[in-house]
């Protein structure tokens, strides 16, 4: 997921927007600009890469007020590794698609039915082993309120 402030707000220039060439190791934004330099860093344990934008590149952009809402100016981007990067993104563009709405839409539902089961009976550990001595648990644990 595009945890970017313009991907939550719907508004602007997330990710995907941005042509990523690994083999120069610059990315282009929407408005055909480059960046200027990237660094590879440590996020939460993970490798990532941040390409930045340079400030006098994004200071008189057209769209950079739909860009970047940073104080100093400039968009940055963090990224996965070129490989994991094309995963997510297929990924991403596969769960816009309507087959994988309605499969997810059929999965969301069960898990639904399931956590009521568990949250709300007080089933989700046995009092007792063996399947002889859980069954009146199950059998006499309240029913879900509706």
């Amino acid at each position: 997921m595009d945890h970017s402030t313009q991907a939550r707000a719907g508004e602007g220039f997330e990710k995907n927007a941005f042509t990523i060439d690994w083999k120069t190791r610059r990315a282009r934004c929407p408005a055909g600009r480059t960046s200027s330099h990237r660094n590879p860093v440590k996020q939460h344990g993970k490798d990532a890469i941040v390409t930045n934008f340079s400030v006098l590149t994004c200071r008189d952009c057209p769209f950079h007020k739909q860009c970047t809402t940073s104080k100093p100016g400039r968009r940055m981007l963090t990224l996965r590794p070129k490989e994991l990067h094309e995963t997510l993104a297929r990924a991403r563009a596969e769960q816009k698609t309507d087959t994988w709405k309605n499969t997810y839409a059929l999965r969301a539902g069960v898990e639904a039915t399931i956590h009521q089961a568990l949250d709300i009976t007080g089933i989700r550990r046995a009092h007792y082993r063996g399947l002889p001595k859980v069954r009146p648990q199950h059998a006499f644990s309240p029913p879900p309120s509706t």
